[in-house]
């Protein structure tokens, strides 16, 4: 996906764009790494309900599903993220006249530069790696963790333009308590200099943290609180 190594993927990625018109220009792709496993596709979901409480367009495409003007599809094939399947979904998203879309990204996207020549308005790191590093590099905005294994995604970017989640206390999102339930957790957090409390129908240990994540990314998009938490407690997740 980086502009400076045109590799194979990068050119075909180049081709299905311009093949397309290039719609993804015409729209705000936030892009959400890491593995379902991590909690990906919450994420994804979380992010799609939060920009909807918010009153924004917004669609999203993660493993299983998918979903453009509140109409959502799903399907039980393996996730395959190619630069085909992203330039077909942008342009069935724009022509339905969203302003948001949010993509499910995985190292099998970022191999192949899946995303090359796609301008990311925003990319929200649950794990570290390769991928990660690429896509920090071309996002207007960058959501990392606070740890210290990835303060290397920080180098070379502008303060206000990397945000960061966790449990240490300069974390732009900083969790403060957690508890974990049957069906569901809340997690206690200080975010602009305000105590909130997000809950969700998640009832896994990632669930702090991704909602972490997605309460720095409202900051930035300057979403309320209550419209934040309104969000995060509207995803129910399958099953």
């Amino acid at each position: 996906m980086n502009k400076g190594k045109i590799t194979l993927g990068a050119r075909w990625a180049n081709f299905m764009a311009k093949f397309a018109k290039f719609p993804a220009h015409s729209l705000k792709v936030i892009a959400v790494y890491g593995e379902t496993a991590q909690g990906a596709t919450d994420v994804v979901n979380f992010v799609l309900e939060v920009l909807k409480a918010d009153g924004r367009k917004v669609a999203m495409l993660a493993d299983k599903s998918f979903e453009i003007a509140g109409t959502r599809e799903y399907d039980e094939t393996p996730y395959k993220p190619t630069a085909g399947l992203f330039q077909r979904f942008f342009a069935a998203c724009k022509k339905a006249g969203m302003e948001f879309v949010v993509l499910e990204v995985n190292d099998e996207a970022v191999n192949k530069s899946a995303l090359y020549n796609v301008p990311l308005q925003a990319s929200l790191i649950l794990a570290g790696g390769v991928g990660a590093d690429e896509l920090v590099q071309i996002s207007k905005l960058a959501i990392i963790p606070d740890g210290e294994e990835f303060n290397n995604l920080a180098n070379g970017r502008p303060a206000n333009n990397t945000l960061t989640f966790g449990r240490s206390r300069a974390a732009t999102a900083r969790i403060d308590h957690t508890k974990f339930y049957k069906k569901g957790t809340e997690a206690q957090m200080l975010l602009g200099g305000r105590r909130i409390e997000l809950a969700t129908f998640l009832a896994n240990e990632n669930a702090p943290d991704n909602m972490a994540a997605v309460a720095a990314l409202a900051t930035a998009l300057e979403i309320p609180n209550d419209l934040l938490e309104s969000g995060i407690a509207n995803y129910v997740p399958e099953g």
